[in-house]
């Protein structure tokens, strides 16, 4: 689901990375006397790539609890109203410090869904074992741990963090959920994607927020909704809150006091 997310911050940090090492060995071979001034902040990336197939689990996109807040509706004279709001349920009870304990609906399925891609998308080892232990199915939890360790281990390793142990200070990786949509196949099985905006800094490179959309697959097992990942299958195209493109993609918006 969200590893996703951490595999193209990643690339993107491993490109950054590289000009910077290949601007610095021009400028000492030139030995230029000019004052070299950085751009401002970076532009907004083209039109924003998908995400596809997740992870058996689903795991890194945001290590924040989930947040029970709509998107702040800019004051823009061109805002587009989302054409469909949704209000998630709230969760019933917690697993390893997760919220868990969603109603047996669709909507239940879908606020598992986006609460697990909040909770488990973080460079944080302990957190995202906690998220995995979380919305794994119990016959697969062990499985997916280390599948989730071995995974968040990469990504922090690829943008040169240590492979282990806390992360320098100013480093974090998240992701904040503010469209979904959901296609029930049964009644225990739900088909779910989500669109949030992907934050992402090491500490010493500057933070970046790209718009990111993921799908994945939730089935009610062992009492609750659970993450399997799912089937390949289209991803909705990633598009802002407050544009025509957004609606035209299907996503709804989330209303305040949504999935928590």
């Amino acid at each position: 689901m969200v590893l996703d997310f951490q595999a193209e911050a990643s690339r993107r940090q491993r490109r950054l990375i590289i000009g910077l090492v290949v601007l610095v060995v021009v400028l000492v071979a030139t030995v230029l006397a000019l004052a070299f001034r950085r751009s401002g902040p970076a532009a907004a990336p083209g039109p924003a790539s998908t995400t596809a197939q997740p992870s058996p689990v689903g795991t890194p996109a945001g290590d924040q609890s989930p947040v029970a807040s709509s998107p702040a509706i800019p004051s823009d004279t061109n805002f587009v109203a989302p054409a469909q709001w949704v209000r998630l349920p709230k969760s019933s009870s917690t697993r390893f410090g997760v919220a868990t304990g969603w109603e047996h609906t669709p909507e239940g399925a879908m606020a598992a869904a986006k609460t697990y891609a909040e909770a488990s998308g973080t460079w944080d080892l302990d957190a995202a074992d906690r998220a995995a232990q979380a919305y794994a199915p119990v016959a697969d939890v062990e499985t997916v741990r280390k599948d989730v360790r071995d995974r968040v281990t990469q990504s922090r390793v690829a943008v040169g963090l240590p492979a282990s142990g806390p992360v320098p200070a100013g480093a974090h990786f998240s992701v904040t959920i503010f469209g979904v949509q959901w296609t029930p196949v049964d009644a225990n099985t739900v088909q779910v994607a989500f669109l949030g905006r992907m934050t992402y800094t090491t500490g010493s490179t500057p933070e970046k927020t790209e718009l990111r959309s993921a799908i994945s697959q939730m089935i009610w097992v062992d009492g609750d909704w659970r993450n399997v990942g799912g089937p390949p299958r289209p991803v909705p195209q990633p598009a802002e809150l407050g544009t025509s493109e957004f609606n035209a993609s299907g996503w709804k918006a989330l209303q305040q006091g949504s999935a928590g």
